[in-house]
């Protein structure tokens, strides 16, 4: 998004952006929670259908006001798919999908309870390279936010920047949103 509205300030609204692109699945599925069936709170159903394919090979063309360029790149495809919605105590989630240059993946989530705990539905998974799953649940994983911002429009805060810790795999690292403004309302 940053990069659309640096490029709308330079040209005007008026630019053209065209994407082009061919990804190829390079890795085994992700499917997450238990064979694909992602818990998300108490209510019978408060579920989703949830896999992700993790490594794809991306090529293709990127044509802004009709001058192209040629692009390569690795993309992360989620497809969750339910009914459920957020429990009443449950307020926003915080969502990670990361490609490893070792050749892990690792996809985590952290539903956010209005007392600011963690709920305990929140879990991960990671993908070794190769291709044994290991399951975490909220306890083998530490989301620490780091930074807020606080929207304008509803009061809202949001973390913006995560220290990322999951011991029993050795992992440790920092991560920051592209932009603070992402909030849907």
């Amino acid at each position: 998004r940053r990069d659309a509205r640096d490029r709308e300030d330079r040209e005007g609204p008026e630019s053209e952006v065209a994407l082009d692109l061919t990804l190829t699945n390079t890795s085994r599925w992700m499917a997450h929670g238990r064979d694909g069936y992602s818990r998300k709170g108490r209510e019978e159903g408060n579920a989703s259908a949830y896999y992700s394919l993790p490594r794809l090979v991306t090529r293709g063309t990127l044509s802004i006001d009709g001058q192209q360029y040629e692009v390569t790149g690795s993309s992360w495809m989620d497809h969750e798919f339910g009914s459920s919605v957020l429990e009443a105590d449950q307020v926003g989630w915080d969502w990670f999908g990361l490609q490893f240059d070792d050749g892990r993946e690792l996809m985590l989530y952290q539903m956010r309870r209005r007392d600011g705990s963690r709920d305990p539905f929140s879990s991960g998974t990671l993908m070794n390279r190769d291709g044994s799953i290991v399951r975490l649940s909220r306890d083998d994983y530490v989301l620490e936010p780091l930074e807020t911002w606080r929207s304008s429009a509803t009061g809202t805060t949001y973390p913006t920047r995560w220290r990322v810790t999951v011991p029993g795999q050795r992992v440790s690292f920092e991560v920051r949103a592209a932009m603070n403004d992402q909030e849907l309302h």
